[in-house]
């Protein structure tokens, strides 16, 4: 692993954090948005009222974008991963696919039996 990879594993955190606020703020303002407009078609359509459906004019373009960076923000938030879970990412298949971790010597399995065969013994022998 390269410096360069340590240093953005090591960040991951602090981009969420920063991401985060940007997020809450943006769908708030998406959803006020898209109410006001929502709000301003449904007038037009019940009143026949011209200044509301200048307004649902207005308010369509900033709406589909901000609505659209908004669901960006989110989904990028959610699909980044945090320091933990980047360093799961990257150890855990190296460990997994390790020939040497893999197979497990003789002689642990055969103290293992034998701890375990004297753990039982004791435990019998006090009437457990």
């Amino acid at each position: 692993m390269s410096a360069w990879d340590m240093y953005w594993l090591l960040r991951l955190d602090g981009i969420r954090t920063v991401l985060e606020p940007f997020c809450v703020a943006g769908v708030v303002i998406a959803i006020v948005l898209l109410i006001i407009y929502v709000f301003a078609r449904v007038t037009y359509k019940m009143q026949q009222d011209e200044e509301a459906l200048k307004c649902s004019k207005a308010l369509r373009f900033p709406t589909i974008c901000v609505n659209t960076v908004a669901s960006l923000l989110v989904i990028l938030y959610v699909a980044l991963p945090t320091t933990k879970q980047m360093a799961a990412i990257i150890v855990v298949p190296k460990i997994v696919n390790n020939e040497q971790v893999q197979e497990i010597p003789e002689n642990l399995i055969e103290l293992c039996n034998e701890w375990t065969k004297d753990k039982i013994k004791e435990i019998k022998g006090t009437g457990k």
